[in-house]
């Protein structure tokens, strides 16, 4: 068997083989450089299948300086031109799948100088949270990026917009802006790919947007290009969402044959969720307990169970929501719990890995109209025992327990089942409250098979398989890291690695791309069921 730390080795000499080289023309292809090795994989595809951007020079750039802690950042540069110059590590990775070029953003002291000028004048408007994931520079809306970028940095459930390490923190954001916005001025740019289409990876992604060039967000698991038609700066939508809205259209294209086939194929998938014998790929295993145990006090009150969510992971992973931030988002909820007659729950997250169950727990102890439950608590013991309805941002859990005739209500109309009437998608404020004081009253009219069709295109249509079959075993964890951002990974491409996969991906990919589909989808694969 190869080692772990020869892996990367082996890849390297691989791509070196499989990929050939172009006559390259002065146009450049921005990709993103990072250490996951999954994306890493999906990278290497991308900028060979594609004849427009496989001609263009490939330059890997930085993203993740401004998010380091107690970094001296000399060192960095210097492990940087070391690395870059000498192709070691993840230098050689991105080198050999034919990355041209390696560019690090150094600070430059009249962007900083530039940078506090726009700060100050922001802070000194006496602005709120709000009017910080809505802040545009120049045109382009990048709030919602800072926003995120601060709690995920600093692990905080929310921003003080009176502490200087914010204000530290919101003009460094602006500084990397103003080094971009040069980038694109100067440099004939063709394309650009991201890991991400948050957080501060995405400020060079909303520049392309902003002038028609085309833009990616590629990993392990999706493939997806963003514009201005997806990515709205006036509506504040990112581009994840745009999918979303596409899935009953083209549901309604399918042959009566193709829909009742995948209808089938959606309720399959639901019931194993809820059975609890199917998990999303990003999940970790769930610890379902089997110990009888009551959740919920004995009295004659609804339960309402709020399902929570990591207060660091991206809150505007789908564009702004009805509020800033997840923390604001329990405050309101808690405003409403004791105008109520209902008897208030809150289930932390499957995903917590972080300390958001710590912030959870203290919120809760300041609170003491929500009661914690158990984060294992299986779902189907908490519906027989009296849930009533569920309240979430945007989670799964609002395209899973109306089949089980649970009311939920969503707090974010970009929500990926915002197009189906199964759940509860309020517009604003006084609606949101409205629904949820008067859940009572309120119903839902939809057909089952909406639940199902929507499962089938999240699932199987919008599929996340075109470069790995199983994700979900990648996504395990070995030595506290998933598989697919390890070494490990690496081995598992090139033990299973065909000439007839690297041509159906290149295939995938070149039919994407053709097709001027914002989605890679079935469409794209050979696979697809007229």
């Amino acid at each position: 068997m190869i080692k772990n730390n020869k892996n990367y080795l082996k890849f390297i000499k691989h791509n070196e083989n499989i990929f050939s080289k172009n006559n390259k023309t002065n146009k450049l292809f921005l990709l993103e450089f990072n250490g996951w090795q999954g994306v890493q994989i999906a990278n290497s595809y991308l900028v060979n299948s594609v004849p427009q951007i496989k001609n263009c020079r490939i330059v890997a750039y930085d993203v993740y300086r401004d998010f380091k802690k107690n970094r001296i950042f000399i060192f960095d540069n210097i492990k940087w031109l070391i690395g870059s110059k000498l192709k070691i590590r993840n230098f050689g990775i991105y080198a050999s799948f034919g990355v041209d070029y390696f560019l690090i953003r150094y600070s430059n002291f009249f962007d900083y100088l530039k940078a506090k000028k726009i700060s100050k004048n922001f802070f000194k408007k006496k602005n709120n949270k709000t009017d910080v994931e809505n802040f545009k520079i120049n045109g382009i809306w990048i709030g919602d990026l800072i926003y995120d970028s601060y709690l995920k940095k600093f692990s905080v459930p929310t921003i003080d917009l009176d502490s200087k390490r914010f204000k530290n923190f919101f003009t460094t954001c602006i500084e990397n802006f103003l080094y971009w916005e040069k980038i694109f001025k100067r440099k004939t740019i063709k394309g650009i790919a991201v890991s991400h289409a948050v957080y501060l990876n995405a400020i060079p992604l909303r520049i392309a947007v902003k002038n028609n060039i085309e833009a990616f967000h590629c990993v392990d698991s999706m493939l997806y290009k963003i514009d201005n038609k997806s990515c709205s700066f006036e509506k504040k939508t990112n581009g994840f969402d745009y999918h979303f809205k596409l899935y009953k259209k083209i549901f309604k294209s399918f042959s009566p044959d193709k829909k009742k086939k995948s209808i089938l194929k959606g309720k399959n998938f639901l019931k194993k969720i809820i059975n609890g014998n199917q998990k999303y790929f990003y999940f970790p295993d769930k610890k379902i307990s089997k110990k009888k145990k009551k959740y919920f006090l004995e009295n004659n009150k609804k339960k309402i169970v709020i399902f929570a969510h990591s207060f660091f992971d991206s809150p505007h992973v789908y564009g702004n929501f009805l509020f800033p931030d997840f923390y604001e988002w329990l405050l309101f909820l808690s405003k409403v719990a004791k105008k109520s007659n209902f008897d208030w729950y809150i289930k932390p997250h499957p995903n917590y890995d972080d300390n958001s169950e710590i912030i959870l727990d203290k919120f809760i102890k300041d609170h003491s109209e929500i009661k914690k439950l158990d984060r294992d608590a299986p779902i189907l013991d908490l519906v027989k025992q009296g849930m009533y309805a569920a309240l979430t941002v945007y989670g799964s859990c609002a395209s899973e327990l109306p089949y089980l005739g649970i009311k939920v209500v969503n707090a974010d109309r970009n929500n990926p089942h915002s197009a189906y009437n199964f759940s509860f998608n309020p517009k604003n404020l006084n609606e949101y409250e409205e629904i949820i004081l008067n859940l009572d009253k309120k119903k839902l009219n939809f057909k089952f098979n909406e639940l199902y069709e929507f499962h089938y295109m999240n699932q199987f249509y919008f599929h996340n398989r075109f470069l790995f079959e199983n994700i979900g075993e990648k996504f395990l964890k070995k030595n506290n890291r998933p598989i697919m951002y390890s070494d490990m990974i690496f081995n598992n491409w090139l033990r299973k690695f065909s000439k007839k996969k690297h041509n159906y991906i290149i295939n995938t990919i070149n039919d994407f791309y053709k097709k001027k589909d914002h989605y890679l989808s079935l469409k794209n694969t050979n696979n697809y069921e007229k």
